[in-house]
């Protein structure tokens, strides 16, 4: 039987009250006796007025009797009280340290004392507790425990499990670990109440995981019926560790808030071959599931997979069958970061790119390294990088006789740096490879030099890299940057289909200038082999750019060889941009290039006024308000005719003018700073007067450049699935996924832009401020928020200018490439180490530090130059030992103590 619910109104708590965490608090310890003690020590929660236990009602005899009872002196009174039984009118015992009453007849205090003896361990004449003989378990000590603590209400159970889930899924926590004993007892310390509510299997854990995925889902369904504009789609194929065909399914979209939307819709396993009918399949039940038609469908941000080309086509034919196969084709896009990647692989690995990349990963996945070592030669100067990294970083004593090499003096920062290995799957990682190559060019020397190979080993004779070599890679590494700023700028929340088209053309004329810079050399040094291996590259990237450029992949010739044209999303996207419009085009196409470029210019005009006349014009009716009413007035026809006649009765006749005809006859908007979230508040703001062109204009800008969040939500799944977990159904799967995305990063996370704290100990303090603030408020420190205003020591404001939302966590800079030149040898002796002028004035210390409109960061420190604190330990507690430091100041205490109290709650740090 549960224990007596309280319904006291000073008992309950309301339903935004949090988690109670507070540790349970011992029995007291004897006083003198009085006459009328208390009937409720304050460190139980107050009891009941009446409560039912076995279908018996029981009332409070304080509460129901008109004269106060006289419980007497004895110290059983001081640990229960008085009930009277309704069936009987007897008096019983309630106990405040019972979680399942016993309730028994009031015969005098005898009964009283060898309950509390036998149950509570405490001496029936002195009413001490006795020390247990047998130490329990923490476990059994919660147990005992949890009887004192208070009850959870219900809300408040909805809500840990929330919690419960979201740590879950975030965190790829494994089910069975709730069925951990050491975890149950560390949940039980901080709180006995959980007892009761905390799962004892992994099944329950899966349930409330399913229940949270479907109550969720639920909710997006109603947000994606709600958007401003169409659900566009970007999926992407992967193998699972399981393993699984994994088919990860992306949304992108604009919500009634005008804020674009990156959501994962689901990740589905996909049965048998992965043909374009097979994927298209699973995608048509994924979107039936969310409610998404044919009129909500908009574009597919895909990677060049033939296959997605069938599976779309076979989408939009089952959605969209009013459509023509041309504006199905033109409904698929393809994702820039893919094209750079290509792009790149091209002017590395020259034109039969894909071909060695086959050949390569069949070797790999055979295990048969030495052909893929053999292969790779033949790619000059990265064929040797490549087989030298891999070579050192093979074997941990490898790795430590290349960490264990010094070079000190102006090259120390890069001492301790490892190789970076390049690899097919991550793009950039070319370029991250040779910049680091470079960065430690002293060192692989020494190496390679030094080195010895064991017993069995070719060593590394074949791989050494020249002086030629090393200029080969510099020319490469200066090559391969266009492509890594073009994949940089292109990611992100800040980036749009509006940029899609720039960026590719940008990368084909720096692609363009490279391959004449290194024809032009070569033809002036013929026997120079570097400039005719570079120039092939760049003759193998142009033409992988211009095929794109152009649409004239050789997969899509094959299939549609009549269709030749560019989708026209990519230049509405950007000619919708109020801060471009044609200007960008008229810049690039018709003033500064030749007939062709022009002719171009016309035909993307005509396809971008075709696809408005064809989808939208028309389309979105604008909804018009009801007139208001009519107030009722009373007659009088002086003041009628006067009415009246100023009442408009007769409409003008709507403008026949085309919304996007008067939009692009005007000019553009200047503000070179405006990005997306500038374009669409611009169409928002005219959603309701111009429906048909904002829905145009949103449902591009909705759009990402990339496909790139599939890659993120397969790498989330891969810690899900570890060897441990490697039976997970696929359904368990899908909903940790979608829920860890639904959920979104937490604060402490999301702040990783926040600028670099001054000092690394006031970060790390700053942390463990926060935590103990934290911890205070989970195991329920006591208040001391009074006592925290009646301070009267003057207080130092350390954190001024700061707000205390989330965590600060130092960010990780981007390496960069090591200046070039001559460099000295040896360490840098401490004296040529700049130090600022010691007589400098904390004034201008802080004038540098704030000058007018900078933003206060984590390490912004307002006291500095005029005191120093420091942190001490005093009876026990943490002080703050604070000491004046200005000149200026005479007489008064130079230094006092402060007590450190938590950011949070002003509770003093024990």
């Amino acid at each position: 039987m549960e224990s007596p619910v309280p319904t006291s109104p000073s008992s309950l708590a309301t339903s935004s009250t949090p988690l109670s965490f507070k540790t349970p608090t011992p029995s007291p310890a004897p006083t003198l006796p009085v006459s009328t003690p208390s009937p409720a020590p304050l460190q139980y929660p107050e009891p009941p007025d009446e409560f039912v236990q076995d279908n018996i009602t029981y009332l409070n005899r304080e509460k129901t009797t008109k004269k106060a009872a006289r419980l007497g002196s004895s110290h059983v009174w001081k640990y229960g009280l008085r009930y009277i039984r309704d069936s009987d009118k007897k008096e019983v015992y309630y106990c405040y340290e019972k979680h399942k009453q016993e309730l028994f007849i009031i015969n005098g205090t005898s009964g009283v004392r060898n309950h509390r003896e036998q149950k509570h361990q405490i001496d029936p004449q002195s009413g001490i507790k006795k020390l247990s003989r047998t130490r329990k378990s923490v476990l059994e000590q919660q147990r005992s425990a949890a009887a004192t603590n208070t009850f959870f209400w219900k809300d408040s159970i909805e809500k840990f499990k929330e919690l419960l889930v979201r740590w879950i899924v975030y965190c790829h926590i494994a089910f069975f670990q709730f069925e951990n004993q050491y975890f149950r007892e560390l949940l039980f310390f901080l709180n006995p109440a959980l007892l009761s509510h905390l799962p004892k299997a992994a099944k329950t854990i899966r349930s409330w995981v399913m229940d949270a995925f479907r109550s969720k889902k639920q909710r997006l369904r109603e947000d994606l019926r709600q958007a401003r504009s169409r659900i566009s789609i970007s999926f992407d194929l992967w193998t699972s560790p399981n393993p699984y065909a994994v088919l990860g399914v992306i949304a992108m979209w604009i919500d009634t808030a005008g804020k674009r939307q990156t959501t994962v819709l689901g990740i589905r396993r996909v049965y048998g071959e992965h043909t374009g009918e097979n994927i298209g399949s699973v995608i048509l039940e994924l979107l039936r599931e969310y409610d998404v038609g044919g009129d909500q469908i908009g574009y597919f941000m895909l990677d060049n997979a033939s296959s997605n080309d069938t599976a779309v086509e076979v989408i939009l034919k089952e959605l969209c069958p009013w459509m023509t196969p041309k504006q199905h084709r033109h409904r698929r896009l393809r994702c820039l970061g893919h094209i750079i990647n290509l792009c790149c692989q091209a002017f590395l690995m020259g034109r039969d790119c894909e071909r060695y990349l086959a050949k390569l990963e069949k070797h790999y996945q055979r295990g048969d390294y030495a052909k893929v070592e053999e292969l790779w030669k033949r790619f000059g100067c990265l064929g040797r990088l490549h087989n030298l990294v891999r070579y050192i970083r093979l074997t941990p004593q490898r790795r430590e006789e290349f960490a264990a090499i010094i070079i000190g003096g102006d090259l120390a920062e890069f001492d301790r740096l490892e190789l970076i290995q390049n690899n097919s799957t991550r793009w950039n990682s070319w370029f991250h490879s040779i910049t680091r190559a470079l960065n430690v060019r002293e060192r692989l020397e020494i190496f390679s030099a030094r080195h010895v190979p064991g017993k069995g080993s070719h060593g590394i004779a074949n791989f050494k890299l020249d002086g030629q070599h090393w200029f080969e890679l510099e020319k490469i590494e200066l090559a391969l940057k266009d492509f890594y700023a073009a994949t940089l700028l292109s990611e992100g929340k800040k980036t749009s289909l509006a940029d899609w088209f720039s960026t590719l053309d940008c990368l084909l004329r720096e692609i363009n200038e490279t391959k004449d810079h290194y024809d032009t050399i070569d033809t002036e040094d013929d026997n120079n082999f570097t400039w005719k291996y570079l120039q092939g590259c760049a003759d193998a990237a142009w033409s992988k750019c211009e095929e794109y450029y152009s649409n004239q992949q050789l997969n899509w010739q094959n299939r549609f060889p009549e269709d030749t044209d560019l989708p026209p999303a990519y230049y509405a996207a950007q000619i919708l941009d109020p801060y471009r419009k044609w200007a960008w085009f008229r810049q690039e196409w018709v003033l500064q290039a030749g007939k062709e470029k022009q002719e171009w210019f016309v035909n993307a005009q005509s396809a971008v006024k075709q696809l408005w006349e064809t989808e939208y014009k028309g389309r979105y009716a604008v909804e018009m308000l009801p007139p208001p009413v009519r107030k009722e007035r009373y007659p009088d026809p002086a003041f009628d005719r006067q009415r009246e006649h100023k009442r408009i009765r007769i409409d003008a006749p709507v403008s026949a003018a085309d919304l996007y005809e008067q939009y692009i006859s005007t000019d553009r908007l200047h503000d070179d700073e405006a990005g997306c979230d500038e374009a669409i508040a611009y169409w928002l703001s005219r959603y309701d007067s111009q429906r048909d062109l904002a829905r145009f204009a949103l449902d591009l800008f909705a759009i990402s450049p990339m496909s790139d969040e599939c890659g993120r939500l397969f790498s989330s799944a891969k810690l899900t699935i570890v060897d441990r977990r490697g039976r997970l159904k696929a359904d368990i799967i899908e909903a940790c996924e979608c829920l860890r995305a639904w959920y979104g990063k937490p604060r402490v996370e999301e702040n990783n832009d926040s600028e670099d704290s001054e000092n690394d100990d006031d970060w790390l303090f700053d942390v463990v401020l926060k935590s103990l603030g934290i911890l205070n408020g989970i195991i329920g420190l006591t208040d001391h928020s009074d006592h925290w205003e009646k301070e009267t020591q003057p207080m130092i404001d350390v954190r001024s200018g700061e707000t205390h939302d989330d965590l600060r966590f130092k960010r990780a800079t981007r390496e960069s490439h090591r200046e070039t030149g001559t460099l000295v040898r040896g360490r840098t002796p401490l004296g040529a180490i700049a130090t600022a002028p010691a007589n400098q004035s904390a004034n201008q210390s802080a004038k540098k530090g704030n000058k007018k409109g900078s933003k206060k960061t984590a390490g912004f420190k307002p006291y500095k130059g005029l005191f120093e604190a420091t942190l001490k330990m005093k009876d026990g507690l943490t002080v703050w030992e604070i000491r004046d430091v200005r000149e200026n100041v005479i007489g008064g205490d130079k230094s006092w103590t402060e007590n450190v109290r938590c950011l949070l709650c002003g509770s003093v740090i024990d």
